[in-house]
């Protein structure tokens, strides 16, 4: 009988952002990923057509989480100057958070295209 996973896509991009964070993006593979979620590999491929795909989820979700964060910030700010800091929190947030992938130049140099519509 086949393992029933719920969310499946949500476990992938979970654990591959785990990977990523705690080890870097280079030693992060679909394979790793597919053994770290306990599904075939075939099975990511389904959800995302690459390694680069399947990060460019994770950061995007963040990025959107950040955004919706700096909106409402500026938008209970009681000034110009809260609603920069507001700003300025989430954008060093997020930059802290992925850090090693933007210093990473083969990770930044491959995950380029990821984030361009195709």
């Amino acid at each position: 009988m086949p393992k029933i996973i719920d969310d499946v896509k949500n476990s992938i991009v979970r654990e591959a952002q785990k990977q990523v964070l705690e080890s870097g993006y280079a030693n992060m593979t679909i394979r790793s990923v597919a053994k770290g979620c306990g599904i075939a590999v075939g099975t990511i491929y389904n959800y995302f057509p690459s390694k680069d795909m399947m990060t460019a989820a994770f950061m995007l979700e963040d990025w959107l989480a950040a955004l919706a964060a700096m909106e409402r910030g500026c938008k209970d700010a009681d000034g110009p100057r809260d609603a920069f800091r507001a700003v300025y929190a989430e954008l060093t947030a997020y930059t802290d958070k992925y850090r090693r992938l933007f210093e990473d130049s083969a990770a930044t140099k491959s995950l380029g295209g990821a984030f361009y519509a195709r």
